[in-house]
């Protein structure tokens, strides 16, 4: 086998299971890695809450089939209709979510299938279970040639988690 000559870039790293960077660790755009969970994470914004977990499968399954993609935010206004993941509408046909919202003790799981056509989005949810009320309402609509799936939190202050498994077009 012939040697091939290049740079190695090495990103930040841990091989600590849950080891978790923060804002303080990385620079605006840098990528760090937890070898240990499979985990890369990405300083997106320059804010407090800045930090986004992109979980992906092996590589032999990103090749036209799709992707895992987990999130985090904490929703700090109670207004209607805030972003909770976009994407291009010729990288996914079909997505499947699994979103947990939490605030003061209440809890709300559910779990959102959405097809789109290009043009209209699908969507339904099911699965859903609260532990007192209704923490929001999720929607999906086209922007742009982007499927923006949406949120209109019942409270202000209220964190939502989950995950997305995506089936290329």
């Amino acid at each position: 086998m012939p040697t091939i000559a290049g740079t190695i870039l090495q990103h930040k790293r841990s091989a600590t299971a849950a080891s978790e960077p923060t804002t303080g660790n990385l620079q605006l755009g840098e990528l760090a890695i937890n070898t240990a969970d499979g985990y890369v994470y990405l300083r997106r914004k320059n804010d407090a809450k800045s930090i986004d977990t992109v979980v992906r499968l092996r590589a032999s399954s990103l090749t036209g089939s799709g992707e895992n993609f987990s999130f985090e935010k904490i929703l700090i206004s109670g207004s209607a209709g805030q972003l909770i993941d976009s994407f291009p509408v010729t990288e996914y046909r079909t997505l499947k979510y699994v979103i947990q919202l939490s605030y003061a003790g209440d809890y709300h799981s559910t779990e959102i299938l959405l097809m789109h056509n290009d043009e209209d989005v699908h969507i339904t949810e099911y699965a859903t279970i609260y532990t007192d009320m209704s923490l929001g309402v999720i929607t999906a609509n086209v922007v742009d040639s982007n499927i923006e799936l949406l949120i209109s939190p019942t409270y202000t202050n209220t964190t939502i988690k989950g995950f997305r498994t995506g089936v290329a077009v």
